[in-house]
C-alpha cells in the first residue's frame, strides 16, 4: 500500500505521511509525517507568514493496526513567528491535544477496552502504567456520558452499597420512572447528609414531580426525604420487608434447633442437618423432596420451629393481596398473634413492622419495588470485584453509570 494511502485511511489531517517503517520484534510501526504546507495564516492577525521559528519532533502513539500493537507518528511541531503583529501560531497534528503523548483517539480506545476487560488487563495488553489506563478511561467516560437531567422523575429508589472493604459505603439514587433502574446520582457515606446533598441539587419543579421513593427502613434516609419531598409517598417494598423476616426466622430457628439438638443429638442425620435451613425458609413449592420430608419431621419432634415456618408462610401470603384495607388488616391481625407467642426473634420483626407500618403499607398502593434496584448493585459489586475497590468515586460512578447508559458498543475513531 502507497504510503499516501495510509494518510487517507488514518485520517491524518494538516501532515501527510511519507515513509513507514515496521519492527516485527516490538510488533510496532512508525509513521514519518511532513506538513502539507508551509504557509500558515496568523492566528491573531490572519496574514499570511512562512516565518517558522522553532521545530519541536514528537513522537506519539496512535491506535493498532492489525497485529501492530504499537504504532507511532512521528513528526514536528512548527511555531510561525508573524512579521506584521510578532505574535506565533502553533502547527501541530489535530489529532492530539497539548502535552499530550498519544493521540486522542487512542485514549477513547483505552477507554472503551475498559467496558470490555479490567483495568489490569488493559494494561497488560497494550503495555501501560495502570495510573495510565485510569486516566484514559475517565477521558473516555467523561466525554461519552451526557450529563445527569434530574427533570421528570417521577418514581426513584435510594440504597446504599460498599465501594471498597472497611464498611465505606455510598448512597445512590435511581431513576425508576421507566421501569428500570438507572444510576442518576451518588453521594460518599450513607447518612441524612448524603442523601440531602441529592435533594439540595433539585428544584421546586422538579422535587413536585416526584410521586414515590423506593428505599429500606434506614433510619437516615427516611426523616430526610419526609423533610424535603412533603406530598410523597415512601415505599418500603416487599424485598427489604421479606429479607427482614426471613432474617429474624433463621435466628429463632438457630435458638429452637439448638434445643433439639442438645435434647437429642440423633434426632437428625448430618445429611438433615443441612437441609433444615432451607426447609423452613424455603417457599412450599420450591422444596425438594428431601427437604419436604424433613419438614415433616420438624413438625412432629418439635412444634415450635413448624409454627415459626407457618407463621412466615401466614405474613408472604399477605404480599399476595391485592386491596390495601384487607392487607391491612391481615397484618395487623399477623402482628397480634406473633406478639401472643415466646419467638422473641419474631416479636423483633413485628416491632420493626410497626415502626414502618404506614410505609410498607404504600407497597399495596404502588406495587413498586427495589428488586431492579437489587439487580443493578449486583453489576455494581462486579464492576467493584474488577477493581478490588475504588478510591475515586467520580470515576467509580461514571463506570456504573457507563454500564447502564445507552452507549454505543462500537464508534468511530477516525472521526474528527
Amino acid at each position: 500500500m502507497d504510503v499516501l494511502d495510509f494518510t487517507t485511511l488514518l485520517n491524518i489531517e494538516c501532515y501527510v505521511i511519507t515513509r513507514c517503517e515496521k519492527e516485527d520484534v516490538s510488533q510496532s510501526l512508525n509513521f514519518y509525517l511532513e506538513p502539507t504546507t508551509s504557509r500558515v495564516c496568523c492566528s491573531k492577525c490572519g496574514n499570511l507568514t512562512t516565518n517558522n521559528s522553532r521545530h519541536i519532533h514528537r513522537s506519539i502513539r496512535d491506535i493498532p493496526i492489525g497485529v501492530y500493537m504499537k504504532v507511532y507518528l512521528h513528526y514536528e511541531v512548527i511555531d510561525y513567528k508573524c512579521p506584521f503583529c510578532k505574535g506565533y501560531t502553533h502547527y501541530s497534528l489535530p489529532l492530539v491535544s497539548s502535552h499530550a503523548r498519544v493521540t486522542d483517539r487512542f485514549r477513547m480506545y483505552i477507554g472503551k477496552m475498559c467496558n470490555l476487560l479490567s483495568p489490569k488487563e488493559v494494561s497488560e495488553e497494550f503495555d501501560l502504567d495502570d495510573n495510565t489506563v485510569y486516566r484514559y478511561e475517565k477521558y473516555f467516560l467523561e466525554r461519552k456520558l451526557s450529563a445527569v437531567n434530574f427533570d421528570n422523575l417521577v418514581h426513584i429508589g435510594v440504597d446504599e452499597i460498599s465501594f471498597r472493604k472497611g464498611h465505606k459505603y455510598m448512597t445512590i439514587v435511581y431513576d425508576m420512572t421507566s421501569g428500570k433502574a438507572i444510576p442518576i446520582f451518588y453521594a460518599k457515606g450513607k447518612t441524612k447528609e448524603a442523601l440531602q446533598s441529592f435533594y439540595d441539587q433539585l428544584t421546586q419543579e422538579q422535587k413536585s414531580t416526584i410521586k414515590t421513593v423506593n428505599m429500606d427502613m434506614s433510619t437516615s434516609y427516611i426523616p430526610c426525604t419526609e423533610e424535603n419531598l412533603k406530598n410523597v409517598d415512601i415505599v418500603i417494598d416487599k424485598f427489604h420487608v421479606i429479607k427482614e423476616l426471613n432474617k429474624r426466622v433463621e435466628e429463632e430457628r438457630k435458638v429452637l434447633f439448638t434445643e433439639i439438638y442438645r435434647n437429642d443429638k440423633e434426632v437428625f442425620n448430618s445429611h438433615e442437618k443441612k437441609k433444615v435451613r432451607w426447609a423452613v425458609l424455603k417457599r412450599p413449592e420450591n422444596l425438594t423432596e428431601n427437604q419436604q420430608l424433613v419438614l415433616e419431621k420438624l413438625q412432629e419432634i418439635n412444634e415450635p420451629i413448624y409454627q415459626v415456618y407457618l407463621l412466615k408462610e401466614q405474613f408472604y401470603k399477605i404480599y399476595s393481596l391485592e386491596n390495601k384495607h384487607n392487607a391491612k388488616v391481615q397484618m395487623l391481625s399477623w402482628i397480634e398473634t406473633v406478639q401472643g407467642t415466646c419467638f422473641e426473634n419474631l416479636k423483633k420483626f413485628a416491632d420493626t413492622v410497626v415502626n414502618h407500618f404506614r410505609w410498607i403499607m404504600t407497597y399495596f398502593e404502588h406495587g413498586t419495588t427495589s428488586s431492579k434496584i437489587e439487580g443493578v448493585n449486583n453489576k455494581i459489586k462486579v464492576i467493584k470485584r474488577l477493581a478490588y475497590g475504588y478510591s475515586d468515586l467520580d470515576y467509580f460512578f461514571q463506570k456504573i453509570r457507563s454500564k447502564f447508559c445507552n452507549m454505543p458498543r462500537f464508534f468511530v475513531l477516525f472521526s474528527t
